[in-house]
């Protein structure tokens, strides 16, 4: 309570001690207390006559005092409230100050009571989250928070870390957890818990950021450095002979006679691992190797066809349009001895899209050559029987794509009809590639295809074991 002179407030008029700003209503209210009608309640006003001489706020009660039914003046009783009401503004300014920091941060900001129940989110929380305020403020906070290394780990691990704040009052830092998002998404984040010290139960306070740019940039350097790794272990395959072939068998379904060999090519590293082409072949053929294993594929291709073997290997888009491709195979070819006639090359219709004109080429002049040429891959691709009218090839190879649900999926089996009946209209045959089970072997054949080749007829294996 502030101390006053009262001696200073004898003789004043009270509308003298009170503040401009309230001296219309405290009149009001003098007049109707005077004129019989008491006014009870509180009044509101700012009071002069204290020590330093500045203005107080005070909570006041006035009423009228009547003695035989006549007034004899107006008591006034009030207690200052002037620090109360300045700590209640300074409060709600610092709440108002709080909020308006919170809403305009970036990260998202959560407060949860003991239990974990959120109980404060900031805007960009609900942002993030993609939930609604009123939603996530009931929300459990283990429940939108999951404690795991997004990087390493794809599975989700319990959150103990945030149950430790809550409980022991630790402070948690993890660089890479993930929170659940309204439509069950992860998003990849950063967060910091900390304890919330107020009086009563232990709540906590979690701050939180969106790293998906990070992670993102994280993944592409580490990928970057993979190719560039594998490109490394490409060179030196390349260097030191440990390039191999593999062959599969492609049998005729009419006989079950294994009529030829697809060689595959497989990278060995120098502790003995074998590599399977999609390994090393994208990085290779990203980085301009690829032409260099497609030519030691080539002779080595014409040195098992010199050995009386029938083969078919596999060339890469920038080999088919090579202008200097057609005359290596055809001097692997006079070089070693080999019969073109056991020899088919294996294009993609990737490859014919890269330049039309320079594929249709190439292909005619194996065809010259006395090559035969397999379309691969075939159905997949949204021009393939565009180019039969103008590419003399002798076999279309279905994709594994239609072959491999050929039993289950009645549209497969309309797709691969319609392969075998365009192939014969144009004079070629039919090879299924990948089918696992002798139920698909025995459908491939009620269809008309000719050749299949798969694991369920013979897993790839080193030509050395083969031929």
């Amino acid at each position: 309570m502030f101390q006053m002179d009262v001696a200073k407030l004898i003789g004043h008029r009270m509308l003298e001690l009170v503040h401009h700003d309230d001296r219309d209503r405290v009149a009001h209210e003098l007049a109707l207390i005077t004129k019989g009608k008491p006014v009870g309640g509180f009044s509101r006003f700012r009071f002069r006559g204290h020590q330093d001489n500045s203005w107080r706020v005070v909570d006041t009660y006035a009423h009228n005092l009547i003695d035989d039914q006549s007034i004899q003046g107006i008591l006034v009783s009030g207690g200052d409230v002037t620090d109360a009401m300045t700590a209640r503004q300074q409060l709600e300014q610092s709440r108002e100050f709080l909020l308006a920091i919170t809403d305009n941060m970036t990260d998202g900001m959560i407060a949860t009571d003991e239990q974990g129940i959120i109980t404060f989110a900031n805007a960009a929380a609900s942002r993030l989250l993609k939930i609604p305020p009123a939603e996530l403020m009931t929300a459990d906070a283990t429940s939108v928070f999951r404690l795991h290394d997004t990087i390493s780990s794809a599975q989700p691990t319990s959150a103990t870390g945030l149950e430790d704040v809550w409980a022991n009052g630790k402070s948690l830092h993890v660089d890479h957890a993930s929170a659940v998002c309204a439509d069950g998404t992860r998003v990849p984040i950063a967060l910091i818990a900390s304890p919330l010290t107020v009086e009563g139960p232990k709540g906590s306070v979690i701050v939180f950021e969106d790293i998906s740019t990070d992670v993102a940039e994280q993944l592409r350097i580490e990928q970057e450095l993979d190719k560039l790794a594998w490109v490394g272990r490409v060179r030196d395959a390349l260097d030191e002979g440990r390039l191999e072939l593999f062959a599969q068998p492609v049998i005729d379904l009419a006989t079950n006679e294994v009529i030829q060999h697809e060689l595959l090519v497989r990278m060995r590293s120098s502790d003995g691992v074998v590599f399977e082409p999609a390994q090393f072949l994208p990085t290779a053929e990203e980085y301009g190797l690829i032409s260099e294993i497609d030519r030691w594929v080539i002779y080595e291709t014409a040195r098992i066809a010199a050995q009386g073997h029938r083969v078919a290997f596999n060339l890469s888009a920038r080999s088919v349009v090579d202008p200097h491709m057609l005359d290596r195979i055809a001097n692997a070819i006079h070089g070693s001895g080999a019969s073109p006639s056991d020899i088919e090359c294996e294009i993609t219709e990737t490859a014919l899209v890269r330049d039309v004109p320079a594929a249709e080429a190439f292909v005619k002049g194996l065809i010259d050559l006395g090559c035969t040429v397999a379309l691969d891959d075939f159905g997949v691709g949204y021009g393939g029987f565009a180019y039969l009218k103008r590419l003399p090839v002798s076999v279309l190879k279905i994709d594994r794509e239609f072959v491999r649900d050929l039993t289950d999926e009645v549209s497969s089996q309309h797709v691969v009809s319609a392969i075998v009946s365009l192939a014969k209209a144009f004079g070629m045959k039919t090879t299924a590639e990948g089918p696992e089970t002798m139920e698909t072997i025995e459908m491939l054949r009620e269809l008309g295809v000719d050749h299949a080749q798969g694991f369920v007829i013979g897993r790839p294996a080193p030509t050395s074991e083969v031929f």
